[in-house]
């Protein structure tokens, strides 16, 4: 069996769940992983013979692709912002609106004067390593309710070799923070979906991403985004930045909630699809 052979296959096997451009994505990235080859060579090398074990383990993976497990869990590694981090179903798996947000903030960071910065609910510490990738000088927190999360998130430091302060907390009943009380950046991509609109969700989100990333009680969906407002108004900087990930129908009411609570500089960003995904609040 050759490497178009096995394409054919997940074509074959996976079209009730995804179209064909997402399967022969998900294909070239289980490839590129299981035989450490990339794209390019890939396609040069389609016509060749594979040896069986490497069948076997195309055929695990696509085993699970076919229970719709996204495949980044299967493969336990997800790409974002240059950097491969490990993931699990413990944290989201990172998104292409999230890499957006990032490269806002260092669109309009001061690479050297940058000296703090807290990602609240950091989930796998996407946000925070690849912030400080590009910030070394900067000392960057990662704050997240969930243990295993955090656990995912260390493992991705080590990896990286990057130091993040990682600090298990619930924002929701933080009495006080005694970190730095002159933060520059704090940047959220909180729980913001309400639960009645669970039944919306594709399976492979729903029956495999973690809930407690992703959902909100229906009566204040707005929650995490007020309570890390209040948060910011006693511990960001003066002319410190507040960046949020919201989904599209809720950029405005971020704004406005933003605005009422004393940010005067409040702007709104759509994202590469022309979604408003994106605020940033500063006074």
């Amino acid at each position: 069996m050759t490497l178009q052979n096995i394409q054919l296959l997940y074509q074959e096997q996976l079209t009730k769940l995804y179209p064909i451009s997402e399967i022969d994505s998900i294909f070239y990235l289980v490839a590129e992983k299981l035989l450490k080859l990339d794209k390019i060579h890939l396609k040069l090398a389609k016509d060749e013979a594979l040896e069986e074990q490497q069948i076997q383990e195309f055929q695990k993976v696509l085993d699970g692709l076919k229970t719709s497990k996204p495949v980044q869990y299967i493969l336990e590694e997800a790409w974002f912002y240059d950097l491969c981090l490990f993931v699990n179903e413990h944290v989201l798996i990172p998104r292409f609106e999230t890499e957006e947000l990032v490269q806002w903030i260092l669109e309009i960071s001061p690479k050297n004067e940058v000296k703090h910065i807290l990602d609240i609910g950091t989930g796998s510490g996407c946000i925070p390593l690849a912030l400080k990738y590009n910030l070394l000088q900067a000392k960057v927190f990662g704050m997240d309710v969930s243990e295993k999360a955090l656990e995912v998130a260390r493992k991705n430091g080590v990896k990286m070799g990057l130091k993040v302060e990682w600090i298990l907390q619930d924002i929701l009943k933080m009495d006080a923070w005694n970190k730095t009380t002159d933060l520059d950046i704090i940047v959220s991509n909180p729980p913001y979906i309400p639960l009645e609109e669970k039944n919306l969700m594709r399976s492979n989100v729903l029956d495999f991403e973690p809930h407690l990333a992703l959902f909100v009680e229906n009566n204040n969906p707005l929650i995490f985004y007020e309570c890390i407002t209040d948060f910011a108004l006693k511990y960001l900087k003066k002319d410190g930045f507040l960046f949020f990930e919201t989904n599209e129908f809720n950029a405005q009411r971020v704004k406005v909630m933003l605005e009422d609570r004393g940010f005067s500089k409040v702007v709104v960003r759509k994202d590469m699809s022309g979604k408003e995904r994106m605020v940033l609040a500063s006074r």
